[in-house]
């Protein structure tokens, strides 16, 4: 399922200085977010993490949750790099 996918760049600082970054494959996903409800899900398509499986983001801007499957979602994303990747894939940046 390769719905609208985007390749995103995603920055990692240390003291205010860019260290290093990746670029990051993300398609649009049929799910629901389990904090919001609606269907502006987009999916890490890059294989995800073996113990926690693929990130998903909400971008709908009222919510902005990230969460791996079957776990639960999280508001707010938790660093610099998830509101990279929201800004991306909002269109923001």
């Amino acid at each position: 399922m390769s719905n609208n996918p985007k390749t995103i760049r995603v920055a990692y600082f240390r003291n205010g200085v860019e260290t290093h970054h990746y670029m990051e494959p993300w398609e649009k996903s049929p799910f629901f977010c389990p904090a919001c409800s609606h269907a502006e899900v987009w999916r890490c398509a890059n294989g995800g993490d073996y113990y926690v499986g693929e990130l998903f983001l909400c971008i709908r801007p009222e919510c902005g949750a990230r969460f791996y499957l079957p776990n639960g979602a999280e508001h707010d994303p938790r660093d610099e790099q998830d509101r990279q990747r929201l800004a991306a894939l909002r269109g923001d940046s």
